[in-house]
């Protein structure tokens, strides 16, 4: 039986990417570790390289609410690494061999909700960021005790 992670090695070099698996196995507690808390395994090639979350198709929303949650993702993503979610689920079987179908979606930093940090903002945003601060400094300052005299 081949494993989600080994079929995505083996979908990874046929597309000519240099590929390996980054989770590891710890043996005391007898679970696996992804890299960062998100990665099984790492892809690159010339220009390119990119995070791969493999599992089986039953699992595939689980996986990519897991990344969505994991700092390590949105870590990776703000650096400007890609991140996928790979998926494999049983197409059908032709005599003895079974045929397993891909399923890959792409995780964004939209899909995490965050916005774009001040030196991707445009002056028309950083406008209404400096305003919105102020309004809560000003919001801070009338909701503080007032001084006390002894």
């Amino acid at each position: 039986m081949t494993s989600p992670t080994q079929r995505t090695l083996a979908e990874l070099r046929k597309r000519g990417y240099l590929a390996a698996v980054v989770e590891r196995f710890n043996s005391f507690a007898r679970i696996r570790i992804d890299l960062y808390g998100f990665a099984d395994v790492l892809a690159i090639r010339p220009g390119e390289f990119f995070a791969v979350q493999a599992c089986a198709a039953a699992s595939h929303a689980a996986r990519r609410d897991k990344l969505l949650r994991t700092p390590g993702c949105r870590a990776w993503l703000e650096a400007g690494g890609r991140v996928e979610v790979w998926s494999w689920g049983l197409k059908g079987e032709h005599g003895k061999r079974k045929v397993y179908e891909l399923r890959a979606q792409s995780i964004t930093i939209g899909d995490m909700g965050v916005e774009a940090g001040p030196a991707l903002d445009t002056p028309r945003k950083l406008a209404q960021r400096e305003r919105a601060q102020a309004k809560r400094a000003q919001t801070r300052l009338r909701l503080s005790p007032p001084p006390t005299l002894h």
